[in-house]
């Protein structure tokens, strides 16, 4: 009896080191299991960003190319038909004279349209004064339209940040700008831009409709919000996060963008 006591013994424990066997190894196949699907659906979010930013950027030049094309063309296009009426009326001297003034009034509106081409593809200003003084001038633009009233508030400061990055940073602004005017019907946008602990943060509050994180993951989710995704993919592209909030700061809807760097010396 005390021989069968101590075989039933072992088999319990024998049973018991099977069953914690079994239930590591499910632990562990789980855990892999997770890591796997985690990186499996962070994979197809990085390729959902990248490929938003490539169509994004994809209806950026089809957007130039049209604006070339409508309006440097046409205006080429008429500069041409100008200077062959010209050729077929040299003895004419006070048509050559009219003639020529359109084609002066001509070329300086091809070079307005060929200067706002590039400003679109990247503002001289940003290189030459910044980023800073860039957001100044995009304010001043967007005030000069008497549609919406924006203020920027930031101090004077040297961005620790590499040119490509404020290029960057300086889209990412535009479009969550761009987004607050069409979609907030607000009339009102504070732009306050601080640094504080290796932290540059930018924040964009005004008095229209916000939009909360939650929102903006079931638009991404329901493969909609080309523009959110966009701004989500140039914020990785800076080591950026990007929060955004229906109202709690003095009750005014607000986005965020948060940018962690290593201070230069």
């Amino acid at each position: 009896m005390e021989n069968s006591g101590q075989a039933d013994i072992v088999l319990l424990i024998i049973a018991g080191c099977l069953g914690m066997l079994i239930l590591v190894v499910s632990i562990i196949l789980f855990v892999v299991y997770y890591q796997k699907r985690v990186l499996s659906q962070k994979n197809d979010f990085q390729k959902q960003l990248l490929s938003a930013t490539v169509q994004v950027e994809e209806k950026e030049r089809e957007r130039i190319a049209k604006n070339i094309h409508d309006d440097v063309g046409t205006l080429l296009s008429v500069l041409k038909l100008n200077m062959s009426r010209a050729s077929r009326n040299t003895d004419n001297r006070e048509l050559i004279e009219q003639i020529n003034k359109e084609n002066y009034k001509l070329l300086d509106e091809s070079i307005q349209a060929v200067r706002g081409a590039i400003k679109d593809l990247a503002p001289p200003t940003l290189s030459k004064l910044g980023y800073l003084k860039t957001l100044g001038e995009l304010c001043r633009q967007i005030n000069g339209t008497d549609n919406i009233n924006i203020v920027l508030v930031c101090e004077d400061m040297l961005l620790q940040l590499s040119q490509k990055n404020e290029l960057q940073l300086y889209r990412l602004t535009k479009e969550l700008l761009n987004n607050i005017i069409k979609h907030s019907n607000a009339s009102h946008i504070l732009a306050e831009f601080e640094e504080k602990d290796k932290m540059y943060k930018l924040r964009l509050s005004h008095n229209g409709r916000g939009i909360t994180d939650e929102q903006v993951r079931e638009l991404s989710a329901e493969q909609k919000g080309l523009g959110l995704k966009s701004i989500e993919s140039r914020a990785q592209l800076i080591g950026a996060s990007v929060h955004y909030s229906a109202g709690s700061i003095d009750m005014r809807p607000y986005v965020e963008v948060k940018i962690v760097y290593e201070k230069t010396h």
